[in-house]
């Protein structure tokens, strides 16, 4: 499994960075203006993985990415529940194409 490498989940601030198995960073961010995910370490600059600033589209490929999360390895105290369900959908992956993959098929099956 890939390894949860540190995130916030305040009202300020909402966002993980992961290490893949393959050793590639991903970075999470959850704003007010939508998802931001990138090849990253401190996601500033990189390569963006997934960009979505619609709220009804980020709620349905929220809830078919969680109808395929079988148990949560996230910290207790991540609790919004979008930085979650990317979180863990990143710690399930071993590479940043098996990550954009799921989420891929998420937003087809979400007729995103």
């Amino acid at each position: 499994m890939s390894k949860l490498i540190r995130f916030k989940d305040t009202d300020a601030q909402r966002w993980s960075r992961v290490d893949l198995l393959s050793g590639d960073p991903i970075y999470i961010s959850i704003a007010q203006s939508g998802v931001l995910i990138k090849k990253s370490n401190l996601g500033i600059m990189g390569t963006v993985l997934y960009k979505e600033s619609v709220f009804d589209n980020i709620t349905k490929l929220g809830i078919h990415l969680q109808s395929s999360i079988n148990e949560f390895n996230t910290p207790k105290d991540m609790r919004n529940l979008p930085l979650k369900v990317f979180t863990q959908i990143a710690l399930e992956s071993n590479t940043i194409e098996e990550f954009c993959g799921r989420i891929k098929r998420a937003e087809k099956e979400a007729e995103i």
